[in-house]
C-alpha cells in the first residue's frame, strides 16, 4: 500500500509517496481526543509526532506536516 503526501502551504508544493501497513481514510479528530505524545516514544515516529489519538481500538499519530516534510527531504538528501 502506498499513500501520496502533499503539502501545499509553501511557495514549492512538496509531493511523496511513502509505503504505509494500513490506510483508514481521512478523519476528523476533535482537539479534544489528542493526547501528548509520551517520552518513551522514540525515533522517527516521536520527532515528526504532533500528537496520539485513539481510533477503533488503535493509538493513532497524528503526523506534524512542519516537521514531517523535512524529515522526509533530509532522509533523501542523506
Amino acid at each position: 500500500r502506498m499513500i501520496v503526501l502533499e503539502q501545499t502551504r509553501q511557495r514549492d508544493p512538496q509531493r511523496w509517496v511513502i509505503p504505509v501497513d494500513e490506510v483508514a481514510g481521512i478523519c476528523d479528530v476533535p482537539s479534544a481526543s489528542l493526547r501528548d505524545v509520551p517520552a518513551t516514544v522514540g525515533g522517527a515516529a516521536a520527532r515528526v509526532s504532533e500528537a496520539l489519538f485513539f481510533w477503533q481500538g488503535r493509538t493513532v499519530g497524528l503526523l506534524d506536516e512542519t516537521r514531517l516534510f523535512p524529515q522526509l527531504h533530509d532522509a533523501i538528501a542523506g
